[in-house]
């Protein structure tokens, strides 16, 4: 006994003499883990950061694909020499046909680029014709001395004559096309294709001595800018092709998903105003541990007061959902005039982003009580030292406070059960709609198997529906209508409990405008400040039920809206879904409206009418008090021409004569005789291609676009 007492004394001094080492092993290890998960987390943030997925990725892929493949076909003797020292521009065009916009953009986008590259050869052609005709008149014998920019395009020596007309004809052609870039965002790419075309043509022009030079070198032109349409064609209807109703429905499941987090978060806000300390600051204590060290790196507003971290969720989320929304309504005039293979139509779409909107609305005023609870925190002091405070102010504001908790705490279970309710209606319009993948058939068969069994929680479970089962939307219309019922009985407790007596039986409907508080009028103004608190109180509350359950019906009108698609045989199998003449007749018009709202994506689309806003005729233009209003029909086409001198004066026009005196300061140099050549030989037309590209109507959008392009180049 005496022995083995020994050995456990000297067990016990072994391991008290190992314990350091290993405590400092295991400091050392938890050091180790703590960094490698800094690293871990840092790349992620990055990665986050920079919004890169694998939709991003094969989409950047797909449009560096037509270059790589216009370049290396330029490698082919063959085609090199067809095309000649102009091949390069069938790279430039295959990029600038913005290949990786969905199909219904790319092809519209497309066709107005063959428009208006087609009618560039043919004012190009008139411009050669007028420049070869000058020649002709101060030139005797015009013959060609060298061969041109493409085969058969021969040129011939300078002629002051032909330049001076040639300088004239780009200068007209980049104002007037300025002029209705900058009225008309929804043309910016054409324009600019445009643009690149008279610039080429313009240079070259005073070269040709014959019209049939000029023919040729504008065929091969025109050859190589559609050669670079078709391969940017190719590459956008076969690799990796996507469609604007494939990015709207997946905006659509996006928004839908973002609208549950927000709900998630709207009810983690409501529960920190539960707690005594909600507006007290929570600083992390620094007792050198890494991990604390790794949430403070990983969340820099951790360390903040309770309500701010919800608030700062709650108001980012909402805002996520007004980009999403944006973009939606930008994508919802080319998903409905898109050719598909699909369930639903054009006008289903319409309805489904109105019942998508009316979500939204509810939803962005609750980020309004954060404001209100945050105005009524700095009132009341909660947020700072009350020490400067007399004892009764502070008395009073602790007593808010509680008040607050208290009520907070008893609408804790039914805003949870409202939100989690809406929770799964939004995850059932997502089975319905088939924007995310239901069970599997896996889980439904275990589930089955389940119920043959006759197991308990089956039995449990078997006044509930899940999502995106038969009958869920009359499920959670009870269950909205039960919602609304609780309502009525805690806004009767706590007018009760606050001394408020309801005018009209006790109920809570629409002619409940007035209340009458039952308390003694005093003259205290500490119990008239009371009265108010408990007035703000009371609307507050009503403020917020009547959001939640205007939420809950918004979700409950989409769920239905679903089941009706189900119970119409809209959701059972695909069809071809055509656009209609009405609607192609009004995408045809709206390709030359003054404000085409679906044209956010050009950069000028911010700077002109892209959207138009009706506020009546007292805002329109005023009437002119020289001119009384037509009434024939020659006195109508005359306003015509007053509209044309008006025109001259606009914005639009200052813009296109800006861009066109800043083309000719570059382009003089192509036509004088001793510069000309110089010229040429550098490519300095490239410069002119820039301004072309660069200058927009406003100068802080330009210099922006100049400077992106420099760091860029």
């Amino acid at each position: 006994m005496a022995d083995s007492g020994v050995q456990e004394k000297q067990d016990g001094r072994k391991q008290s003499q190992e314990t350091p080492s290993e405590e400092a092993d295991k400091q050392n290890a938890f050091t180790e883990e703590a960094d490698r998960l800094k690293k871990e987390n840092m790349l992620k943030r990055l990665w986050t950061k920079a919004g890169l997925n694998v939709g991003i990725l094969l989409m950047m892929f797909k449009g560096a694909l037509p270059p790589t493949i216009a370049l290396a076909v330029y490698q082919v003797s063959a085609f090199a020499a067809i095309y000649s020292t102009l091949g390069y521009l069938v790279a430039i065009m295959s990029v600038l046909s913005l290949c990786i916009l969905p199909r219904s953009k790319f092809i519209q986008t497309m066709l107005l680029n063959v428009i208006g590259v087609c009618i560039g050869a043919a004012v190009a052609l008139l411009q050669i014709y007028c420049s070869v005709q000058a020649r002709a008149h101060t030139t005797h014998k015009p013959a060609a001395t060298s061969n041109g920019p493409s085969p058969g395009a021969a040129v011939t020596g300078y002629n002051s004559s032909a330049s001076a007309v040639s300088a004239i004809w780009l200068f007209f052609n980049i104002y007037v096309v300025n002029t209705l870039r900058a009225s008309r965002p929804q043309l910016q790419l054409p324009v600019i294709l445009y643009s690149i075309f008279a610039n080429v043509a313009g240079v070259y022009a005073p070269s040709f001595p014959t019209m049939a030079a000029g023919i040729k070198f504008t065929e091969r032109l025109l050859e190589c800018f559609l050669t670079g349409f078709g391969i940017a064609t190719a590459v956008s209807l076969l690799v990796f092709p996507t469609t604007v109703r494939m990015t709207w429905f997946k905006q659509s499941a996006e928004f839908i998903q973002t609208v549950q987090v927000a709900l998630k978060t709207q009810m983690r806000y409501f529960q920190t105003l539960e707690r005594n300390d909600m507006f007290n600051r929570h600083e992390e204590s620094d007792d050198g541990h890494q991990e604390d060290k790794l949430k403070r790196h990983r969340k820099p507003h951790a360390a903040q007061i309770p309500t701010d971290i919800e608030t700062y969720n709650l108001k980012a989320t909402i805002e996520g959902l007004g980009d999403l929304m944006g973009k939606m309504h930008a994508d919802i005039a080319f998903a409905k005039r898109e050719t598909a293979w699909g369930k639903l139509k054009a006008s289903e779409l319409e309805e489904l982003f109105k019942l998508l909107q009316g979500i939204m609305l509810p939803l962005s005023g609750m980020a309004s009580t954060a404001d209100i609870f945050e105005r009524l925190a700095r009132r009341w002091g909660w947020t700072g030292d009350q020490s400067e405070s007399s004892r009764a102010r502070r008395a009073q504001s602790e007593k808010i406070k509680t008040q607050w908790n208290e009520i907070m705490v008893s609408l804790h279970d039914p805003f949870a059960s409202m939100t989690s309710d809406m929770h799964d209606g939004l995850q059932h319009v997502l089975y319905v709609l088939e924007l995310a993948k239901p069970l599997g058939k896996k889980n439904k068969t275990n589930n089955a198997n389940k119920a043959a069994k006759g197991s308990e929680d089956v039995e449990a479970s078997a006044g509930a529906i899940e999502p995106g089962n038969y009958g869920y939307g009359e499920y959670l219309a009870k269950r909205v209508d039960r919602f609304h019922e609780h309502r009525r009985s805690t806004i009767r407790a706590l007018c009760e409990k606050k001394g408020v007596k309801l005018n009209t039986g006790n109920t809570l409907t629409q002619t409940d405008s007035t209340f009458e508080f039952q308390q003694e009028q005093t003259a205290l103004s500490a119990e008239q400040e009371q009265r108010q608190s408990n007035k703000r109180q009371l609307f507050l509350v009503l403020y917020m039920d009547y959001l939640l359950w205007s939420t809950g019906k918004a979700v409950l009108k989409l769920v239905q809206y679903a089941d009706h698609k189900v119970e119409d045989g809209t959701m059972k199998k695909s069809r071809l879904i055509v656009p209609g003449q009405r609607r192609t007749r009004k995408w045809i018009l709206s390709l030359l409206n003054h404000g085409d709202s679906t044209t956010e994506h050009a950069p000028d689309s911010a700077e002109s009418g892209s959207a138009i806003i009706t506020s009546g005729s007292s805002f329109g233009d005023a009437k002119d008090p020289e001119h009384l209003v037509p009434a024939t029909a020659w006195q109508r086409g005359s306003n015509y021409f007053r509209r044309f001198g008006r025109s001259l004066g606009s914005i639009e026009s200052a813009h296109g004569f800006r861009v066109a005196c800043a083309t000719m300061s570059i382009a003089i140099v192509a036509y004088l005789e001793d510069t000309r050549e110089f010229f040429l030989e550098q490519r300095i037309v490239w410069a002119m291609v820039m301004v072309a590209i660069g200058m927009t109507v406003t100068a802080g959008s330009g210099v922006f676009g100049f400077i992106g392009r420099i760091a860029g180049t």
